[in-house]
């Protein structure tokens, strides 16, 4: 019996990595080959701040568990340089979660843009879109360099790490992530 088997780059801490291809065996050492072209990278269904927000803190059913939850903020703290205050845990960073995802003065384009980023983050680490997911940006809309998600989000982080970025930048970025994210 044999099976075949995606073979990725990813590393132990989180399953970002650039897709190969698949190899015809269920180990996967060194030795083996990819024998089949990489999968078309295709989002399931990104998800807005809002989607989020509930599954931290809104009432009635959550569609993902707080295992799945602390999965994905421990994959977002190992990744991202503007949330790697995380914990990585559902219950002790459930506050500055839900702080993130509903910003006490919107008009805070620095807080705006974090909200959208990390909408964003969670959509990655859930694979609800994939981070090598090429993306072209109408220059009429977005001032950018990125041809892929991942790296809309490293320009989204290095706007937000910015202390000197204007509220445009930040607005630029935070409109990238909200286009992602929907």
């Amino acid at each position: 019996k044999r099976s075949a088997v995606l073979a990725c780059t990813a590393d132990d801490d989180s399953w970002i990595g650039q897709v190969l291809g698949f190899v015809a065996d269920s180990s996967l050492n060194a030795s083996d080959k990819v024998v089949g072209p990489s999968p078309a990278l295709v989002p399931t269904k990104p998800r807005t701040p809002g989607y989020w927000k509930h599954q931290f803190g809104g009432k009635g059913k959550h569609k993902e568990t707080d295992a799945q939850l602390t999965g994905y903020l421990t994959d977002i703290k190992n990744r991202s340089q503007v949330f790697s205050g995380l914990e990585g845990n559902v219950d002790t960073d459930r506050d500055l979660t839900l702080a993130t995802l509903k910003p006490a003065d919107s008009s805070l384009m620095r807080d705006t843009a974090k909200k959208h980023l990390l909408a964003m983050w969670f959509n990655i680490a859930s694979g609800k879109i994939d981070w090598y997911l090429p993306q072209t940006f109408d220059p009429e809309a977005f001032t950018t360099t990125a041809t892929t998600v991942g790296e809309a989000i490293l320009q989204a982080e290095a706007a937000i790490l910015n202390a000197a970025a204007t509220d445009a930048e930040l607005e630029n970025v935070k409109d990238m992530m909200d286009m992602l994210n929907n």
